[in-house]
């Protein structure tokens, strides 16, 4: 089902694309690779931690958004300049005894990517009346 729904948005977002001018795009830098534009509309990284302890650390929402837990397993949200310093301090306190640190899932950074292009295209139409007086 996840496959299902990751394709068609990703379809969906294809198809969008075609309505951007290609032009309006190049200046809102949408035009660059899939990595630019994952670094450019995600301003955060997953952290996926397993602990080696019994009892999950208390208070994990100090290190970020918890995503989800699932003892000895949490995910989290953290800014993208902040992982070193979570990812340090996490190490420091608990017992890990494994960590990845993913980009977020694509769907959401399409998902951001054209909202930032929509908010652009309504703040340009809204000031073109003005501009014509």
């Amino acid at each position: 089902m996840k496959i299902v729904t990751t394709t068609l948005i990703l379809l969906l977002a294809a198809a969008s694309a075609w309505a951007i001018d290609i032009h309006s795009a190049k200046e809102q830098g949408l035009d660059g690779s899939l990595d630019g534009i994952v670094d450019r509309f995600s301003g955060h990284k997953v952290l996926s931690l397993q602990f080696a302890e019994e009892s999950m650390p208390e208070n994990l929402d100090r290190y970020g958004e918890v995503l989800s837990v699932d003892p000895p397993k949490a995910r989290l949200k953290v800014e993208r300049d902040g992982i070193a310093g979570v990812l340090s301090s996490v190490l420091a306190s608990h017992s890990v005894a494994d960590v990845s640190v993913e980009d977020p899932p694509l769907e959401e950074v399409i998902a951001e990517m054209f909202t930032v292009a929509s908010d652009v295209q309504d703040s340009s139409e809204t000031l073109m009346p003005a501009a014509m007086n």
